[in-house]
């Protein structure tokens, strides 16, 4: 939080989703589930130095037609470290795709270093976007272990962005 307007200048100064992304996916390394210990000065640099690798350009560009034709939208966030660079990510979104409903799924009960509606709210996420619990304590989004409600979200959904390995084995 700290550094939240920081990061959020350089990301304007760009403009553009795909930096945005870039610092969200730099952001996996705020994880103290992963690393023993986490530095700011470690978490900046990485941040600053993943911002010159390109995205997979077919990948962006699907993203963002899929964001195009989309109705509804629901993030999946991973660790409480890196929900910050979420809630920025998630303001650019709803600017550059007003029309889309942008709801964030959260973990429904503390598993691990997993962002939890706690999290959420103590950062801000919950005043820019809806924000719902998973109802589940798996390090994941194992979709038989989940409530119905968020199940119904992600059937409903026209795009789904789902961060972190948990989400990613569980979800596969």
């Amino acid at each position: 939080l700290e550094k939240e307007e920081e990061i959020r200048a350089h990301i304007q100064e760009n403009n553009d989703i795909e930096t945005c992304i870039k610092y969200v996916c730099a952001g996996n390394y705020i994880d103290f589930a992963a690393l023993p210990d986490v530095s700011k000065e470690k978490a900046l640099s990485l941040i600053k130095k993943e911002n010159k690798d390109p995205l997979d350009e077919a990948e962006y560009q699907a993203f963002c037609q899929d964001m195009k034709k989309a109705r509804t939208f629901v993030y999946i966030t991973d660790n409480c470290g890196e929900i910050v660079l979420d809630k920025i990510a998630i303001q650019i979104l709803k600017k550059r795709f007003p029309n889309v409903r942008i709801t964030v799924l959260v973990r429904g009960l503390p598993a691990g270093n997993d962002a939890t509606m706690e999290d959420a709210q103590m950062c801000g996420l919950t005043d820019i976007v809806p924000v719902m619990g998973n109802g589940s304590n798996v390090g994941g989004t194992w979709l038989y272990g989940i409530s119905g409600q968020a199940l119904e979200l992600l059937h409903n959904a026209d795009v789904i962005l789902s961060k972190g390995q948990g989400n990613y084995e569980t979800l596969h």
